[in-house]
């Protein structure tokens, strides 16, 4: 897959918005020496998009529906068009995923749900979980201008059960979680919840070949809503990113996760930022966010 693509320029943008892309390829182009100078201009060029809502922003995997803001990861694909979690992208452009069944937990502003989509193809199905309203909408847009009729966006959250969920939400859209956020929160939203195991078995054929989990500390309560899939010789390939702090606050641990999944015949590695995949050092990290990778025999055969 060719990681540079952005697609067809969309023909309803207007000359203001033009404009700014001129102004960010420019900005994306030059050899910018570091310091401050970057962030001046940084400021300069961009400012003017802040509070102007979601925009279509070309990236390394297509056009996203991006906003200049709070939103750390937002705003480093708006200014650089490529995500910052490097190992996780390396990962899975080398998979092999056509026509696979995909899902996407905590699609944020679309990103992987746009790479996997184009890896899957039209024989394929991606599924893209984003309890944030604003967020899937973004997301539900930039699948439409990759022409992935083969995914879909759940406007919900994926837990151990059924239900409903309090969402703390903050400036920072991306840090939006179920735990409590340290520096406070902006204000709380309800939205439904959904377990894996069930919508599996009531909306695809079969266990997908793989779930990437993003969710700020709940990652164990997705993998407990899995159930008895996790016991299948086929069960689902997990990449998840591991939040030690917030995994804490709702009441699980990442040591237990990693032993729990190796208890169901997973073999698990790390994703590492540097060094791409790699095997797990334990003690485990416990200041730092890191990436999970947990795979059964069958499925490392067809990496």
């Amino acid at each position: 897959m060719d990681r540079t693509a952005t697609g067809t320029l969309p023909p309803s943008l207007g000359f203001g918005h033009r404009l700014h892309l001129a102004a960010l390829r420019l900005w994306r182009g030059f050899p910018w020496p570091g310091g401050r100078g970057r962030y001046f201009f940084k400021r300069l060029v961009l400012g003017g998009a802040r509070g102007q809502g979601p925009r279509p922003i070309p990236t390394d995997v297509g056009w996203l529906w991006l906003e200049w803001g709070e939103d750390v990861l937002q705003a480093t694909l708006y200014a650089n068009g490529r995500h910052y979690e490097d190992e996780v992208t390396d990962y899975l452009v080398d998979l092999d995923l056509e026509g696979a069944c995909v899902l996407d937990v905590g699609a944020h502003a679309g990103f992987y749900a746009v790479l996997l989509a184009r890896k899957i193809g039209p024989t394929g199905r991606l599924v893209a979980f984003e309890p944030q309203a604003t967020l899937a909408a973004s997301v539900r847009r930039s699948l439409g201008a990759a022409g992935a009729e083969w995914a879909t966006v759940e406007e919900r959250a994926v837990g151990a059960e059924d239900g409903v969920l309090t969402l703390h939400l903050s400036a920072d859209s991306g840090r939006t979680t179920a735990g409590r956020l340290p520096d406070g929160e902006l204000e709380t939203a309800e939205v439904p919840v959904v377990r894996l195991d069930r919508f599996i078995a009531g909306r695809l054929d079969g266990p997908p070949t793989l779930i990437k989990i993003d969710i700020e500390g709940a990652e164990w309560l997705a993998v407990d809503g899995l159930g008895d899939l996790l016991d299948a010789p086929d069960a689902p390939s997990l990449v998840i990113e591991i939040h030690p702090r917030q995994i804490v606050d709702l009441g699980g641990s990442q040591d237990q996760l990693v032993e729990r999944l190796r208890g169901h015949g997973y073999e698990i590695s790390r994703l590492h930022h540097r060094t791409g995949l790699g095997p797990l050092e334990e003690p485990l990290p416990t200041t730092t966010t890191w990436h999970l990778l947990a795979e059964k025999r069958a499925r490392r055969g067809q990496r």
